[in-house]
């Protein structure tokens, strides 16, 4: 979170530090999070696998969630107050934007008191219809359609999964460094 606390224990500095290590890292790094798991914010500043994606590579739980942002932070940014009284009125035509205006002189006390409750729950209400919608965005699926991640892997599959991923990919490195043993002019791409 970058805080007073965060930066008094070095929390900036060491997270830089294992970015550093990562990216000079020349062996398979998997990241996999985990059942009911969540990354998030500056975890994926040290988790990306853009960081080392010759040898990073990042898998999730199929009940797992990510996002920079949580849900609720990401609508009270995205989809403020006014926006989602906008959203009320396109969609219910017995609002107005001028009923949700606290200075309309043309209702009675008792009215007000009584659209205000209203106008609080209609507002709560498409708010957490904006939190659900956001969250739909931090599923394994919609990580995996935009490619942030490389496969899912349920928890009872992930042992056997990493055993043989890691045995790959530990080959692959061993036959890459005989090709650019015989041949040093080589690069990776020409390699894969």
């Amino acid at each position: 979170s970058a805080g007073m606390k965060d930066m008094y224990n070095q929390v900036l500095k060491f997270g830089a530090m294992i970015v550093d290590s990562l990216r000079a890292y020349d062996y398979p790094v998997f990241v996999y999070i985990m059942p009911n798991g969540e990354l998030r914010g500056g975890s994926w500043a040290v988790l990306d696998p853009s960081i080392n994606p010759k040898y990073m590579e990042i898998y999730s739980c199929d009940t797992s969630s990510a996002n920079i942002l949580e849900p609720s932070a990401l609508v009270s940014i995205k989809y403020r107050e006014s926006d989602i009284i906008k959203t009320i009125c396109r969609l219910n035509k017995n609002s107005d934007e001028h009923d949700f205006n606290a200075s309309n002189k043309h209702k009675t006390e008792f009215s007000e008191q009584e659209f205000s409750r209203n106008e609080k729950d209609l507002i709560k209400s498409y708010k957490s219809v904006a939190e659900y919608f956001a969250k739909l965005h931090d599923t394994p699926c919609r990580m995996l359609d935009k490619k942030v991640i490389k496969k899912i892997v349920c928890w009872k599959d992930s042992r056997r999964f990493f055993y043989w991923r890691l045995k790959r990919r530990i080959h692959e490195k061993k036959i890459w460094t005989d090709i650019l043993s015989v041949n040093p002019s080589l690069n990776d791409e020409s390699i894969s």
